[in-house]
C-alpha cells in the first residue's frame, strides 16, 4: 500500500469541501450541480452507445464519431419522468442515424425492469451548442 494514500485522500477531501463552501457562498453551487448532472447524462448516453456497438461497427468510420462533443444533451423539463433531448442541428445525418440505431439496439437489450426504470425522453428544441468543441479529426461528422 502506498504510504501517502490516506494523506492524498484527506487533501482531496479538504479541497472538495473548500470548493463546495466557496460555491455555496457565491451562490453558484446549484448551477454547478445542474451542469454536473447534464455532463453525467451525456457521459452515460455515450457509454451506452459504446456498449451497444457491434464488433463490425467498431471497425467502421462511424464508430469514431462516438465522442462527447457529438452527443446531444438531455435536460429536465420539470417533470421527473421526462427528459428533453436537444438535437444538434449541425450533426451529419449519417452520424445521427448511426446514433439512433445504437440507441434502439440498447433499448432492445434492456431487461423489462430496466425499461420500467428508464426515464422517458422527448425531442425538444434544437441545441444552442456550437460545433467548436468537435475535434479536427471528426469534422467530417458535421454539416456546414
Amino acid at each position: 500500500m502506498k504510504p501517502f494514500i490516506l494523506l492524498d485522500a484527506i487533501i482531496q477531501n479538504y479541497a472538495s469541501n473548500k470548493k463546495r463552501r466557496r460555491q455555496l457562498d457565491n451562490g453558484t453551487y446549484e448551477q454547478y450541480q445542474k451542469e454536473q448532472k447534464m455532463r453525467q447524462r451525456i457521459k452515460r448516453k455515450l457509454d451506452k452507445r459504446l456498449k451497444s456497438a457491434t464488433d463490425e461497427e467498431k471497425n467502421d468510420r462511424l464508430y469514431e464519431s462516438l465522442h462527447l462533443s457529438l452527443v446531444s444533451s438531455d435536460e429536465s423539463d420539470g417533470e421527473e419522468e421526462t427528459l428533453v433531448t436537444r438535437p444538434l442541428t449541425w450533426q451529419n445525418e449519417e452520424v445521427s442515424n448511426f446514433f439512433k440505431r445504437l440507441d434502439n439496439r440498447y433499448k432492445l437489450s434492456m431487461s423489462s425492469q430496466q425499461r420500467r426504470q428508464c426515464v422517458n425522453r422527448r425531442v425538444g428544441e434544437p441545441s444552442r451548442r456550437n460545433n467548436s468543441e468537435v475535434p479536427v479529426k471528426l469534422l467530417w461528422a458535421i454539416t456546414v
